[in-house]
C-alpha cells in the first residue's frame, strides 16, 4: 500500500480523505481492523479539521463498518447518527440504504430482530428505487439470516431461496456463496448437516473460484463446525487448522481468532480443559488487540468454565466477574446472564 504521507502531498485534503477511506476498507476486509480504525479516525479528524461534511459522512460509514467488525456496537450506532444527516441533506442515496443495513446489523446483534428486519427492508426499497442490483440481493439475504436467527425458519428459507435466485441470475458468485453458506446454516441448524455441508462445499467451490480469502477460509470453517456436529473430531480439527493456515497466511486476524476459539471448543468436548483454555487464550489476545469486546466477553466466559471443570474455582469467579462486567458494559446481554448465573452458584 502507497505510503501515506507521499499520498497527502499529491492529492488535495478530499482526495486523500477517499484514499484514507478506501485504505480503511481494504484493511478491514482483510481483517486488519487496527489499521482500518487507524485510518478511518484520521479520515474523520481530517474532514471535520477542514468541515467537509460529505467526505465527514463517508469516513463515518467507514469507521463505523470498521467498529462493527469488531462487535463495537455502541460506537457504530454514534457514527451513523451523525452521519445520517448529513447523507439525508445530500440526498445520496448509496450511503442511506448503508445506514439503514448497519441500523440493522446492530440490532440483529442485539437480537431486537423486528427493528433489525425493519431496517433492512428500508435498506431494501432504497436499493430497489436506485437499480442497485448487488445491494439488493445483499439486503434480502440479510433479512433472511434476522428471520432465521429469531426462529422463523420458513421465512428465511423463502428470503435466502429468493436471494440466492437472484445472485445467480445476474451471475454474482461472491452473493451466491454467501447466500448457500447461509442456508447451509438453516440446514445446520435443523439437523440436516449432510445438506448443510453440500451448501458449505458448494459456496467453497465459488470462493475458490473467485479468490475470495475470507469466504472461502470461512467456509472450511463452517465444515469443520458441521464435521465437529457430527463426532468427527478430528477431521474437524485438521479442516480448523486449514482455515487457520489461510486466515494466517492473508493476515486475517479476525478470521484467525475465530477458528481458534473453534479449535478450543474442540479440546472442550474432548475434556482436554487445558488445551482449551490455552487456545482460548490465543484468541482472547487477538481479540482484545482488535478491540472485540463482545467476543472477548464470550472467551473470558469459556476459559472460566474450563477453570471451574478444573476445579479451580477462585480462578473462574473472577473470569466470570470480569466476563459479566464487560458483556453487561456493551449491552451484551446473554454472556452477562449467563456469567452472572455462574456467579450465583447455579
Amino acid at each position: 500500500m502507497k505510503n501515506g504521507a507521499e499520498e497527502k502531498n499529491r492529492t488535495g485534503p478530499v482526495n486523500f480523505i477517499e484514499w484514507l477511506v478506501s485504505r480503511s476498507y481494504l484493511y478491514n476486509t482483510v481483517g486488519n481492523n487496527g489499521k482500518a480504525l487507524e485510518d478511518a479516525c484520521n479520515a474523520v479528524g481530517i474532514s471535520r479539521e477542514k468541515g467537509l461534511k460529505v467526505p465527514l459522512a463517508a469516513s463515518l460509514l467507514q469507521r463505523a463498518a470498521v467498529f462493527n467488525a469488531t462487535n463495537r456496537y455502541r460506537e457504530v450506532l454514534e457514527d451513523i447518527n451523525e452521519a445520517l444527516p448529513i447523507i439525508e441533506a445530500a440526498d445520496d442515496m448509496q450511503g442511506l440504504a448503508q445506514c439503514y443495513n448497519i441500523y440493522g446489523v446492530v440490532h440483529r446483534a442485539r437480537s431486537d430482530y423486528p427493528k433489525a428486519i425493519d431496517y433492512y427492508k428500508k435498506a431494501l426499497e432504497v436499493y430497489n428505487r436506485t437499480g442497485d442490483s448487488s445491494g439488493r440481493g445483499a439486503s434480502v439475504n440479510n433479512i433472511g439470516m434476522a428471520y432465521l436467527e429469531c426462529g422463523e425458519d420458513e421465512k428465511a428459507l423463502a428470503y435466502l431461496s429468493e436471494a440466492l435466485t437472484y445472485f445467480k441470475k445476474v451471475e454474482h458468485p461472491n452473493g451466491t456463496s454467501s447466500c448457500l453458506t447461509n442456508i447451509g446454516h438453516l440446514h445446520r441448524k435443523q439437523g440436516r448437516t449432510d445438506e448443510a455441508l453440500n451448501c458449505y462445499r458448494e459456496a467453497l467451490s465459488l470462493c475458490e473460484r473467485t479468490g475470495d480469502t475470507y469466504l472461502k477460509g470461512y467456509n472450511i470453517n463452517n465444515i469443520a463446525l458441521v464435521l465437529k456436529i457430527q463426532g468427527k473430531h478430528k477431521e474437524a480439527v485438521i479442516q480448523y487448522k486449514r482455515a487457520l493456515k489461510m486466515f494466517r497466511d492473508s493476515g486475517n486476524k479476525r478470521g484467525e481468532a475465530l477458528v481458534i476459539t473453534n479449535i478450543a471448543a474442540i479440546y472442550k468436548i474432548t475434556n482436554e480443559h487445558e488445551k482449551a483454555i490455552k487456545k482460548f487464550r490465543e484468541a482472547l489476545f487477538i481479540f482484545r488487540e482488535s478491540g472485540d469486546r463482545k467476543s472477548e466477553a464470550t472467551v473470558l466466559y469459556n476459559i472460566s468454565k474450563a477453570e471451574k471443570l478444573l476445579g479451580r474455582e477462585e480462578k473462574a469467579r473472577k473470569g466470570f466477574l470480569e466476563a459479566h462486567r464487560l458483556a453487561e458494559s456493551i449491552g451484551d446481554k446473554r454472556i452477562s446472564e449467563l456469567a452472572l448465573h455462574e456467579l450465583n452458584g447455579n
